[in-house]
């Protein structure tokens, strides 16, 4: 008999059904290759498993009966179970008859840390691996690559990663890339649900990968550092995106923007060089964010994972201290494209109330003058402008500066977590996004402390936070222009 509670178990979500959510969460881990020496290899995927990973890890090497305190095995046949993760840490000449042995003993995922194949212009042996596992129900993941990162399950591929929840989910051909993704992130308040670095994509690739984070629900903003399309098909992965695109937003860093960046992208993963335009045109028309350089990926990771109410136009309203830094604001902001109106006069009327006649602007920049550090008047402008039929984006500064002055020389104690918390109360009162610039004026231990309390912050409460303007304004523009 089926009850209501035992019913609820038996519903899957799309991703559980879906034949990566084993590689992501993986009930056992075999690591070939295991060894007692400290080398970058398994050493490396071992101490990162140690983070809370609650699944069956298997030392594999003919060697050793023991590695790090745990029973070595020989071989994944005398494991007697079928791996969800065989991890390979071996030679490339020794990993074809890996392969074999998963795909005899039913293991579904190999990780093939290992390279020394297209990458290196060695397309036989790569090829020899496909070759193998047709037929079988055993995937490829790599080769030359890290494998996969989870916050859920705990597996991670970077010993330092954060373990917060997020909603981001990436992948990268580059391995150097998907490691620095991890650390960075909490300093650009990007937090993460899954990746995966994928290196040469001989076998699983970029299709499957954006497959399964389409249907991922705890997956709303989709990263992808890409140098090529490896095994998949350009038409299907382009067809892939628009139907993922329609839902979620995709950020795409392309390597290999120049003749030299391509030669260099052939070294490192194999990749074909194709025209940039090509690429440009491409990933615009189905709905994808296409940039630059590593800042702009993750600033644009950060955005569209914290902003919780799309824009419905491209107008901002601008509150700031200081008549100078406004100027700075609209000048920047106008450059990209969008427009600075002036407030309505029943704005401006009530804003004139609260304000002095002296040092401060009404129209649109605001200039609160010296009343900006009063707390209460700040937030009493903020949600004025912010009710402006003419103003579609909130955006306002404040200095790191500023905040150590209260909580040091005046005795506030954790005032800028209080002042954050205030712009989150805010942000529930108005129906537009708002936007925060937190601005350095110098930089020390107590300013990064303070700074990165205040953002983390803004970020539980939605608030999405740039460390300068135009990092600001380019994100924003490559956020609203997508199509």
């Amino acid at each position: 008999m089926v009850t209501e509670e035992t019913s609820e178990k038996l519903v899957h979500t799309k991703a559980e059904l879906h034949y990566l959510h084993d590689y992501f969460f993986p009930k056992s881990i075999a690591i070939v290759g295991a060894s007692q020496r400290l080398n970058f290899g398994s050493t490396f995927f071992l101490s990162s498993l140690r983070h809370g990973y609650k699944g069956k890890v298997f030392p594999v090497n003919p060697k050793y009966e023991e590695v790090h305190k745990m029973k070595c095995y020989p071989n994944l046949t005398v494991i007697g179970e079928p791996m969800d993760m065989v991890i390979s840490c071996i030679p490339a000449k020794f990993v074809p008859n890996l392969v074999r042995e998963c795909v005899k003993t039913n293991a579904k995922f190999i990780t093939v840390f290992t390279s020394g194949f297209a990458e290196v212009g060695n397309y036989e042996l790569q090829n020899e691996l496909i070759d193998i596992i047709k037929g079988s129900n055993t995937r490829i993941v790599g080769p030359n690559c890290l494998g996969a990162h989870c916050t859920k399950s705990r597996i991670t591929f970077n010993g330092d990663a954060s373990f917060k929840e997020g909603n981001v989910s990436f992948c990268s051909q580059s391995g150097g890339h998907a490691s620095t993704f991890l650390e960075i992130g909490p300093t650009r308040k990007v937090y993460y649900s899954k990746g995966v670095s994928f290196g040469n994509q001989s076998d699983l690739n970029c299709v499957d990968f954006l497959d399964y984070y389409s249907k991922d629900e705890d997956t709303e903003v989709i990263g992808m550092y890409l140098e090529s399309f490896g095994s998949a098909d350009a038409r299907k992965f382009l067809k892939k995106l628009k139907e993922t695109t329609k839902n979620k937003c995709v950020v795409i860093w392309k390597g290999g923007q120049t003749k030299a960046g391509q030669k260099a992208a052939a070294s490192h993963t194999g990749a074909i060089a194709a025209s940039m335009k090509l690429w440009e045109a491409a990933l615009k028309q189905n709905g994808a964010i296409l940039v630059r350089n590593k800042n702009e990926f993750m600033d644009c990771l950060h955005l569209a994972s914290v902003l919780d109410k799309k824009p419905k136009g491209e107008n901002i309203g601008i509150v700031f201290i200081g008549g100078g830094g406004s100027v700075e604001i609209t000048d920047v902001f106008s450059t990209y494209g969008f427009e600075i109106p002036e407030l309505l006069p029943e704005t401006q009327e009530k804003l004139d109330k609260i304000l002095p006649d002296v040092n401060t602007s009404l129209k649109n920049p605001v200039d609160l003058g010296a009343t900006g550090i009063l707390v209460d008047v700040y937030m009493k402008v903020l949600k004025i402008v912010a009710n402006d039929p003419n103003v579609d984006i909130l955006l306002t500064q404040y200095s790191i500066d500023r905040l150590i002055m209260f909580e040091e020389e005046m005795r506030v104690p954790n005032f800028a977590v209080t002042f954050a918390r205030s712009f989150g109360r805010l942000k529930r009162n108005i129906d537009i996004p708002l936007i925060f610039l937190a601005t350095v004026f110098r930089n020390s231990d107590v300013v990064t402390r303070t700074l990165l309390r205040f953002t983390e912050t803004l970020h539980d409460k939605n608030i999405p936070s740039f460390s300068s303007i135009e990092r600001a304004a380019n994100s924003l523009a490559y956020y609203l222009r997508m199509k």
